[in-house]
């Protein structure tokens, strides 16, 4: 299904733009988990437009130190758990480009359960006290907030005030709410600035709140790293350099070649790839026997081939290529 949804995504330019803009869009919209965020690198940064974090701080009464960087935190929390209002333009092979995080309900609510709403800032137990997430545990634990449950109550009032426009509504209105995508800004961030790692689980950030590490279940602090330091600590982080480094980016043309393409489509693409029009062909058994390719780089195998004759054919069209190396 995944492939049939990417197929018909990519049936004409303006369709590619609008994969390309949903795939980018998810960069800043799902957790970097395992994978090399641009954030963690130190690349880019996100902030909100229009959204005074100084003031939403003072209103709900936490330290000035540490206060704006809480909020920003805490709207990060909500966009990489892509609760978000997805662009119409960008509402595009969900499931292809979400993944996992192609869900209805990511949406929060202050407390309670609805069936729209995934997420919980106070997760309150129905026998009096509350379940840990990470909104208690870096404001009541980490931060050591006394009266936190009032702290994040008067936060919640702050974002979803209609007039300051940061929240809305998932589904014209249900109570769960999202960022409103317009207010997302991402911009290049300045490397001569410092970043900031956890000591303990190495999470790496743009910022500190008041040196606690973020991560969830983590006692380490933050420690400033400063920028001439950070770049020369990614000189030789491969996927620092890919980013950052390297001002070529590496494209390939690729298409397939079945038994269900009309002659004449066929034929072109044969030409195509031997006059390197074309990088890459993805074939079935009809690339097998009785078509001379000429000068191949490489042929990959994408499972066993089903009887030791299909494996010669299959081998024996990169190693008749007249490419020296390629017989060597």
């Amino acid at each position: 299904p995944l492939r049939r949804q990417r197929q018909m995504c990519i049936r004409d330019r303006e369709s590619v733009a609008r994969l390309v803009g949903a795939g980018l869009f998810r960069e800043f919209a799902t957790p970097g988990g395992s994978r090399q965020s641009l954030e963690e690198l130190g690349l880019v940064e996100v902030s909100y437009g229009g959204v005074d974090l100084d003031q939403i701080a003072e209103e709900v009464g936490l330290d000035s130190n540490y206060g704006p960087n809480f909020v920003r935190w805490f709207l990060d929390q909500m966009r990489i758990n892509r609760a978000i209002s997805i662009p119409i333009p960008l509402r595009v092979a969900p499931d292809f480009v979400w993944g996992t995080y192609n869900q209805e309900n990511r949406a929060y609510m202050l407390e309670g359960k609805h069936d729209g709403s995934r997420f919980r800032v106070i997760a309150r137990r129905d026998g009096g006290g509350f379940y840990l997430n990470r909104y208690t545990e870096l404001l009541r634990d980490k931060l050591a907030v006394p009266d936190w449950e009032n702290v994040l109550t008067k936060l919640w009032e702050q974002l979803t005030d209609e007039a300051a426009g940061i929240l809305k509504p998932n589904q014209e209105g249900d109570l769960p709410m999202v960022i409103r995508h317009n207010k997302i800004r991402v911009k290049y961030r300045a490397q001569k600035r410092p970043m900031y790692r956890c000591t303990k689980c190495g999470n790496n950030s743009s910022y500190h709140v008041a040196n606690k590490c973020t991560q969830w279940r983590c006692t380490g602090e933050m420690e400033e790293i400063a920028g001439e330091e950070w770049l020369k600590r990614m000189e030789n982080h491969h996927y620092h350099f890919v980013f950052a480094g390297d001002t070529v980016f590496p494209s390939a043309k690729i298409r397939e070649h079945t038994a269900a393409l009309t002659t004449d489509l066929r034929q072109k693409l044969e030409d195509d790839f031997k006059d390197r029009r074309l990088n890459i062909l993805s074939s079935s058994t009809t690339m097998e026997v009785g078509i001379d390719l000429g000068d191949l780089e490489g042929v990959f195998l994408r499972n066993v081939p089903p009887d030791i004759a299909n494996y010669q054919q299959r081998a024996c069209l990169l190693y008749t290529s007249p490419s020296p190396r390629d017989r060597g």
